[in-house]
């Protein structure tokens, strides 16, 4: 029977070993973007393309994109992969002219399939590179150079930037022997490379839609300039336009609204009369002749009123021959702890502690005088940890956790928040 046990303990270790050896650690596309050359991948996403390019499919996951081609060494089946399959995907990292691929494809497995595609990347200015290569992007109101009918090759397609874009279609695109658009066109694809040319593949018709209005954003809005009582931001469009801003204080309600007098191509609009050190939900629009663009729902903050001087304490010594000028206000464990219990019972409304760990009794003890002569007293906690100074518990209260991965490890007080002149 001991001998029994031995053999199975010693098959069973073995089954564990052969599984073990068929799995490799799956990554982001982003990360396996990085590795080297000759290197086994195995990445997850979403299939952006089927039959319509060929036999290379190209994937996407929330951090990038990439190819797969089923070259020499690839398992068989690879055709079966269609536009919206969610896969698992293991290959070898290769180079083809450019183009960052898996090659060959050593196993793959078809999760799900007819999911929706990635939100294409809108890239207004048509700046292909490295960072956007694989992945699904709109190039919004192209003009084809060209005119006549598709066929196999490069197309050039003109944006309102001023920039040039190559398509290509390879020889059995669906695009073959349709008509080149001669208006304005919103362009969808594939970002690939050739020899160092960034291209766009795109897959079918429906990846060409006539532009409805060519009015988007050239320059995102963005915070220009912060004061205590005024937020500025500044934008550019790609038409003549209108621009204004929804603001709030909740996300959900944006009541308040200020308009530009005029239409213009650049922007610069300031909402006034703010409340200092205030937060405040921001979104930017703009519209021209029924077309209107909007940026998402931004969080900002105006710049408060408080002088922003900072003491630093050293809780030992320093070499003062580095400084450039500026000097700390104490070095030694003693004059950090003074300083603290210092501005501890100097509080009048509010003090809100978050402490990983405290064994310091008269830090604790300085707290609980100031609990007792009104001043509101909030105190969070590691509770993985012995926090020997709130123990037996205080008199004020104290919340004790941690999230389930980490760990609360910060060590901040705030002090009189609401106080222009002694915040701390």
């Amino acid at each position: 029977m001991r001998a029994l046990r031995i053999l199975q303990r010693a098959g069973l270790f073995v089954l564990l070993l052969s599984l073990a050896s068929c799995l490799t650690a799956q990554q982001s596309i982003a990360d396996a973007r990085a590795e080297s050359l000759g290197v086994e991948v195995t990445i997850r996403g979403i299939v952006l393309n089927g039959d319509e390019l060929g036999s290379i499919r190209f994937v996407q996951d929330a951090t990038a994109g990439i190819a797969a081609y089923p070259g020499a060494g690839s398992v068989g089946g690879f055709s079966s992969v269609q536009r919206g399959d969610s896969i698992l995907l293991t290959g070898e990292l290769s180079e083809y002219n450019g183009l960052l691929e898996i090659n060959p494809v050593t196993n793959f497995q078809i999760l799900s399939s007819g999911l929706p595609l990635p939100e294409p990347l809108h890239l207004p200015q048509g700046d292909l590179s490295e960072s956007v290569e694989g992945q699904l992007v709109l190039l919004p109101c192209g003009q084809f150079s060209e005119t006549g009918s598709f066929s196999s090759g490069q197309y050039s397609l003109a944006l309102p930037s001023g920039n040039e874009v190559t398509l290509y279609l390879s020889s059995g695109s669906a695009l073959t022997g349709t008509d080149i658009p001669t208006e304005a066109t919103d362009v969808r694809g594939i970002v690939s490379e050739y020899n160092g040319q960034y291209q766009l593949l795109p897959r079918d018709a429906d990846d060409l839609q006539a532009a409805a209005a060519c009015l988007f954003w050239v320059e995102q809005p963005a915070l220009s300039d912060i004061q205590p009582h005024a937020l500025t931001f500044r934008w550019t469009t790609s038409a003549p336009a209108q621009g204004g801003i929804y603001y709030g204080t909740q996300p959900d309600l944006l009541d308040n609204y200020v308009a530009e007098a005029g239409m213009s191509t650049e922007h610069e609009l300031s909402i006034n009369g703010l409340q200092d050190a205030g937060f405040y939900y921001v979104r930017v629009v703009a519209e021209s002749d029924g077309a209107e663009v909007s940026s998402p729902v931004g969080l900002y903050s105006t710049a408060s009123l408080s002088s922003g001087s900072i003491e630093v304490y050293f809780n030992q010594s320093t070499d003062p021959s580095y400084s450039n000028g500026v000097y700390p206000a104490g070095n030694s464990y003693e004059e950090v702890e003074d300083a603290i219990i210092e501005r501890i019972n100097a509080a009048q409304t509010s003090i809100s502690v978050f402490m990983y760990n405290t064994s310091r009794d008269n830090f604790v003890e300085a707290l609980a005088d100031a609990w007792e002569r009104g001043v509101v007293v909030r105190f969070i906690a590691d509770d993985e940890t012995n926090n020997s100074a709130l123990q037996p518990p205080p008199p004020f209260p104290v919340l004790y956790g941690s999230s389930a991965d980490g760990i609360m490890h910060n060590k901040i007080l705030v002090i009189d928040p609401e106080d222009v002149n002694d915040a701390y």
